[in-house]
């Protein structure tokens, strides 16, 4: 059944009561037209719980729509890493043009979710590496947010997009649970947001880091013990893997244990630096 003919079901439907809706479709079909943006945005009043996949056929236009005035509370945006690696076609437009892909839209479509819904969303997962095209206005906030996380996303020691990404939840004030799980290559920079004098993250209580790389150096017990000339034989990292320094992982450690955060790390530790 094609999904705008669902969702016509749902509004029509006196008795159902759709609360957590998992748009999960595959790939390689043709984008949403603009008609079924109106059904959705009906059906969207019972719906508090929203996870999209990496092959939902969403346009800017179709999200500018459909998402308006509703509000969701719970959003997971599953990953689309595996999209690619799969190799999966282009999504079409409804005359065939394969211009438009998901690498180019998925970005700007979410930040219209996010600022649609950024009131009352009290829990964002997010699993794609494409978030950092997310551009969120800097008048945007999330009062009721209490839960982000991050999960396999490969930042690519991408500072300046990072930080574009992370600021507008970095003042929210009733954020407790901040996970960056399984991530790859998370700037170095982001151990010095916890600093008390930037006034980040102001209610966080646990920060998770699972898997995060490091190298193992200086304020290691296990490399302080080595004699100099073993030091100087260790192997310099490559720069390129996007593992920590000994130093910078200390400062993140150091910090949040002095603003009594919860830090579970995990870390992989990998040579010396």
């Amino acid at each position: 059944m094609p999904w705008p003919d669902f969702a016509k079901g749902v509004v029509q439907s006196k008795n159902l009561r759709l609360r957590s809706l998992d748009l999960h479709l595959p790939s390689g079909g043709r984008a949403f037209s603009r008609k079924s943006s109106g059904p959705f945005n009906k059906m969207l009043p019972q719906v508090v719980d929203l996870t999209l996949s990496a092959h939902w056929p969403y346009t800017v236009g179709w999200a500018r729509e459909a998402f308006v005035g509703p509000k969701l509370q719970r959003l997971t945006l599953l990953g689309h890493s595996k999209f690619r690696e799969e190799d999966h076609s282009f999504l079409l437009h409804e005359d065939g043009d394969e211009s438009l892909s998901l690498s180019n839209q998925w970005g700007p479509v979410i930040t219209v979710i996010l600022e649609e819904n950024a009131t009352t969303l009290t829990y964002i997962s997010i699993g794609s590496s494409l978030c950092l095209d997310i551009a969120i206005n800097a008048d945007v906030t999330f009062p009721a947010l209490h839960t982000l996380s991050f999960l396999d996303v490969d930042f690519y020691t991408d500072q300046e997009r990072f930080s574009s990404l992370m600021k507008p939840f970095a003042c929210c004030r009733n954020i407790h649970t901040l996970q960056l799980d399984n991530c790859r290559e998370i700037p170095e920079s982001f151990s010095r947001w916890f600093d008390f004098e930037k006034g980040l993250w102001p209610a966080v209580k646990k920060l998770s880091m699972k898997q995060a790389g490091t190298f193992l150096g200086p304020g290691d017990d296990v490399y302080d013990g080595l004699e100099d000339v073993t030091r100087e034989k260790m192997e310099e990292p490559d720069e390129d893997d996007g593992y920590w320094t000994s130093r910078s992982r200390i400062v993140l450690e150091t910090n949040c244990e002095a603003k009594g955060i919860e830090l579970e790390s995990k870390w992989g530790s990998f040579g010396f630096c």
